[in-house]
């Protein structure tokens, strides 16, 4: 219990340096979830954990993630079902993780410590994304990057802040962002998912999800990238997103010759 207790104090709070933003945890029926615990001070938190739990500490900032899709069928949580470690980037540092998930409804990332458990069900935390650089789900086929994109950091960007998966960066890039949408069927909520493509070609980001709109981004060299589809046979609506990753290498090799 009392290491339940040290790590419950660490997350409630905000932290001195966070950005003036306190993440108080949810209540279930109105009741405080844990029943009066004694928050100790913010001094030297940090090392109360790490000398109760056998866990690095530093990246655990946020608030407690309670699934409020536990009655849905289908979940927001990407790839939910699949095994997976991760690697998750911090304050300049990467920790590799066990079963660390994706909320795609609420663009969070939620950490479970399974030597955790307070009553009867293991803890989860939705980090707080000002303090995470990005994440890395690797499954057993392949891997997927994140990396949290803000206008703030980057003017360039011209998207919502958030993490998006980076699936190519080159002089183009590709990103992905995983998202689902909320619908109430027979009463209960169900999370449609659906992955939306951007595509920058060496400036703003633009959605893409036709063969017409991608070739409108190349339109300087539209001929040649048809006859490179043709040839590869490659159809938009059922492409990898590898295969997307090859034709902006292709259109980046086209222009690199004229220059």
């Amino acid at each position: 219990m009392k290491k339940v207790t040290i790590l419950l104090n660490l997350f409630l709070f905000a932290i001195s340096g966070f950005a003036q933003q306190s993440f108080p945890f949810l209540t279930v029926d109105g009741k405080d979830l844990f029943d009066r615990i004694v928050f100790t001070g913010n001094s030297h938190l940090n090392d109360l954990y790490h000398d109760h739990t056998t866990s690095s500490d530093e990246f655990i900032f946020g608030r407690e993630y309670i699934p409020y899709h536990y009655q849905s069928r289908k979940k927001p949580l990407l790839r939910n079902e699949e095994e997976r470690s991760a690697l998750l980037l911090s304050g300049g540092r990467s920790y590799l993780l066990p079963g660390l998930q994706y909320d795609t409804f609420t663009d969070e990332v939620i950490y479970s410590d399974n030597d955790l458990i307070y009553k009867n069900r293991i803890f989860q935390v939705a980090l707080n994304n000002d303090y995470i650089t990005g994440f890395d789900l690797r499954f057993f086929h392949d891997t997927m990057t994140f990396r949290y994109f803000r206008q703030e950091s980057d003017t360039s960007f011209n998207l919502q802040d958030g993490f998006y998966e980076l699936v190519y960066e080159g002089e183009c890039r590709f990103i992905i962002k995983h998202v689902s949408t909320r619908a109430k069927y027979e009463g209960i909520y169900e999370y449609y998912y659906k992955p939306v493509f951007f595509i920058s070609n060496r400036g703003p980001y633009y959605r893409v999800g036709s063969k017409k709109q991608l070739l409108a981004l190349f339109y300087d060299k539209s001929h040649e990238m048809r006859q490179y589809l043709r040839t590869n046979r490659i159809w938009f609506h059922n492409a990898e997103k590898s295969q997307i990753a090859d034709i902006l290498r292709y259109y980046e090799s086209l222009t690199r010759v004229i220059k």
